[in-house]
C-alpha cells in the first residue's frame, strides 16, 4: 500500500505518543487506521488493548468500516466508540442506577422535567435570566458541562450555573432519564473517584487513538485525560481549520496546546492534500491564513 512520506512517518512510528495536526484531504482517517493496523501487525499490542475514539457517530462508523475491511474478524475485539457511547458503557458496567436510566432526547419530555427542576429556584434573588425557560436552561446547563467541567467539579464553585446544572441533572435522574452530556460528566467522576476502576481501564487499553480531535470540548478532553495512564500510548489527529463546534463548547486550542498537557507527545504534520487540485488548495490556504488565531502547520 502506497503512503506519502508524512503518512509513513506517522504510521510506522514506534510505541510513542503522537499529536498529528492535519490539513484537509490529507488522509487523516486513513493514517490513523493504518497506524492501528501497524500496531497489531508488529505485535506491539493485541487488538483488545486498543481503544479508538471519535467525536461523531459518522466518523465512528467509517473507522469501523475501514478497520473491518483490513482486519475482518480481528476488528471485533478493538474498542471503537464515540466519547458518549464509551461513557455510557463504563457507567452501565460500574454504576448500578445507570443500568435503568434512559437517554432523554425528546424535547417535550426534556422541557417538562427541566421546568420541574428550575421552578423552585425561579423566585430567588439574582436568578439568572439564561435559566428562565426550560429550553434556555437546558442549553446553558449543557454548555456549562461541556465548556466549564472544571468549575462543575470544583467544590468551591457555588455559582448559579453550577447549582442549576446539578439540579437539572438530578431531576432527570429522579425521573429515570439522563441527558446526553451527563454521560461524560458522570464517567469522568467515576474514574476520578474510584482509582481502582481507573487503573483497570489504564491496564485494559494500552493504546488510545482519537480522530476529529479539533471538535473536542473540555469535558471530553478531561475524560480522555482520565482514561490515559502513565504508560498509555496516545495518538490524536485533527485539523484546527475544520473545527466547527465552538458554538457547542468545542475548543480547537485543545489540539494546538496539546503538548502543554501531554509533554512527552511528539508532534507530526499531515499537510499534503490528496483530494483537491493545487489551485483550490492555494486559494483555500490564502483565505485560511487570514485567521490570526490559527496554529501553523508545518
Amino acid at each position: 500500500m502506497e503512503w506519502s512520506p508524512q503518512q509513513r512517518s506517522i504510521i510506522c512510528a514506534p510505541k510513542v505518543s503522537l499529536k498529528i495536526e492535519a490539513g484537509p484531504g490529507s488522509g487523516k482517517t486513513r493514517t490513523i487506521t493504518e497506524r492501528i493496523i501497524h500496531f497489531i501487525e508488529e505485535e506491539y499490542y493485541v487488538s483488545s488493548q486498543i481503544l479508538a475514539l471519535t467525536f461523531s457517530v459518522k466518523a465512528n462508523l467509517e473507522l469501523k468500516r475501514r478497520l473491518f475491511t483490513r482486519l475482518e474478524s480481528l476488528c471485533a475485539s478493538i474498542e471503537i466508540k464515540t466519547f458518549h457511547s464509551l461513557a455510557f458503557k463504563l457507567l452501565r458496567e460500574h454504576t448500578p442506577h445507570y443500568r435503568s436510566l434512559k437517554i432523554c432526547d425528546q424535547p417535550k419530555i426534556q422541557a417538562r422535567i427541566c421546568e420541574g427542576a428550575i421552578a423552585p429556584f425561579r423566585h430567588l434573588p439574582l436568578f439568572p435570566k439564561e435559566f428562565q425557560t426550560p429550553e434556555s436552561a437546558l442549553w446553558h446547563a449543557g454548555f456549562f458541562k461541556r465548556k466549564h467541567i472544571l468549575r462543575l467539579l470544583d467544590p468551591k464553585d457555588v455559582s448559579w450555573e453550577k447549582i442549576l446544572t446539578h439540579a437539572i441533572q438530578q431531576h432527570f435522574h429522579d425521573h429515570g432519564y439522563a441527558l446526553f452530556d451527563d454521560l461524560c460528566v458522570d464517567a469522568l467522576r467515576l474514574l476520578q473517584e474510584d482509582r481502582d476502576i481507573q487503573k483497570q481501564y489504564h491496564q485494559r487499553w494500552a493504546a488510545l487513538f482519537v480522530d476529529e480531535f479539533q471538535d473536542l470540548n473540555p469535558l471530553q478532553f478531561e475524560f480522555l485525560k482520565a482514561l490515559c495512564g502513565p504508560e498509555t500510548i496516545l495518538t490524536v489527529v485533527g485539523d484546527t481549520d475544520q473545527a466547527i463546534f465552538g458554538w457547542r463548547g468545542g475548543d480547537a486550542n485543545l489540539l494546538s496546546d496539546f503538548t502543554l498537557h501531554f509533554p512527552n507527545v511528539q508532534s507530526k504534520a499531515l499537510s499534503q492534500n490528496f483530494r483537491c487540485p493545487q489551485n483550490i488548495v492555494s486559494v483555500a490556504n490564502h483565505l485560511i491564513q487570514k485567521n490570526t488565531d490559527r496554529s501553523i502547520k508545518n
